[in-house]
C-alpha cells in the first residue's frame, strides 16, 4: 500500500511541477498597449508675459479628485518650480464651497486692468480653480492678460503628443 502512495506522491509532484512550468502565451502588443496607464502627471503654462513663460510638465497626480489648485500647490510645495500664488475666495449665497479666483503668480499681482485667466485643456475656466477636476494627460494654463478671452498657452509638444495619445 505504502508502494501506491508513493507512486501518487511522485505522480502528483510531476503534476503539478508541469502545471508550474507550462509557458503562458505572448501578450499580443494591442494588449499590451491597452494596459498602458495614462502617465500620473498634468502639465502647467503660466504666461506672465508674450516672452515669459513658466512651463512644468511633471505636477504628480496624487489624489482623486484631484483639482487645479491641488496641482499649484504640488507644483509650489513639492517641486519648487511656483515660488507663489495667491487667490480670492468668492462665497456665493447658494453654495457653501468658496470660488476661489487667482490674484498673483509668483509676485505678479492683478492690477492696471490686467489680471489671470486660466484654461483646462485649451477652454476657459467656467469656475474656480478650487472646483476644476483633472486627469492624468491634462493640461492647463494661466495667462496675464487684459482680454476677456485667454489664449490659452499650451504645454510643449512633446507633453501634449504623449498625454493626447494615451486619452
Amino acid at each position: 500500500m505504502s508502494r501506491h502512495f508513493r507512486f501518487l506522491y511522485i505522480l502528483l509532484g510531476l503534476v503539478l511541477l508541469a502545471a508550474c512550468t507550462t509557458k503562458q502565451p505572448a501578450a499580443k502588443p494591442e494588449d499590451r498597449k491597452a494596459k498602458q496607464q495614462t502617465p500620473p502627471y498634468v502639465a502647467m503654462v503660466v504666461q506672465f508675459s508674450p516672452d515669459s513663460v513658466l512651463e512644468i510638465d511633471s505636477i504628480t497626480v496624487w489624489k482623486q479628485p484631484f483639482t487645479l489648485a491641488d496641482a499649484m500647490l504640488f507644483a509650489q510645495d513639492s517641486l519648487h518650480k511656483l515660488q507663489s500664488f495667491s487667490y480670492t475666495p468668492f462665497y456665493p449665497e447658494t453654495e457653501g464651497k468658496p470660488i476661489w479666483f487667482l490674484d498673483a503668480v509668483n509676485g505678479l499681482k492683478s492690477a492696471n486692468g490686467k489680471y489671470w485667466v486660466g484654461c483646462v485643456n485649451g477652454t476657459g475656466l467656467d469656475d474656480g480653480f478650487n472646483r476644476k477636476e483633472l486627469t492624468a494627460g491634462d493640461y492647463f494654463s494661466w495667462e496675464y492678460t487684459n482680454k476677456h478671452e485667454p489664449s490659452c498657452p499650451k504645454p510643449n509638444a512633446a507633453y501634449r503628443s504623449a498625454a493626447d495619445s494615451l486619452k
